[in-house]
C-alpha cells in the first residue's frame, strides 16, 4: 500500500470533514489533478477550492484567486490532517472569521494578506 492517499481517499475524508462542518463540497478529476470546490450552506457568500496532483502539494485558493494558501504533507497521516485542516480554514473563511491587513515586506511593495486564527494557529492567505 502505498503511503499516500489517493484521489477517492482524499475526496472521502474531505467529504467527512465538510459534513461534519456543514459544509458542501464537489470534486472533479481532470489532467490527472484533484480538484474540489467548497461552499457553505444558505446565504453565505464565497468558495474555497483546492486542488492536488497526488504529490502531497496542496494548493488552497479562495474567492476565486482573491486568496491563496499552500499546505504540503507528504504521508498519509500528514495527507489526513491537511485535507481537515483545509476544511477546518475553509469553513472559517466562508463564515467571516478572518482580517484584511496589510503585510509589510522589506524589498518589495506592501500587500494585503488575510489573516485567519484556527485553533490557536495563524494562518495567513496571500
Amino acid at each position: 500500500m502505498s503511503d499516500e492517499l489517493t484521489y477517492a481517499e482524499t475526496a472521502d475524508s474531505a467529504t467527512r470533514a465538510a459534513t461534519a462542518l456543514g459544509l458542501s463540497i464537489t470534486f472533479d478529476e481532470r489532467d490527472e489533478t484533484l480538484y474540489a470546490r467548497i461552499t457553505a450552506p444558505g446565504d453565505l457568500p464565497g468558495e474555497v477550492g483546492f486542488s492536488t496532483h497526488g504529490t502531497g502539494a496542496y494548493l488552497v485558493d479562495f474567492d476565486n484567486g482573491r486568496w491563496s494558501w499552500q499546505l504540503t504533507a507528504y504521508d498519509r497521516a500528514d495527507q489526513l490532517d491537511a485535507v481537515t485542516q483545509i476544511l477546518t480554514v475553509a469553513n472559517a473563511y466562508l463564515h467571516g472569521e478572518g482580517r484584511e491587513q496589510d503585510e509589510k515586506r522589506r524589498w518589495r511593495s506592501d500587500r494585503k494578506v488575510m489573516i485567519l486564527t484556527v485553533d490557536n494557529e495563524k494562518i495567513t492567505l496571500h
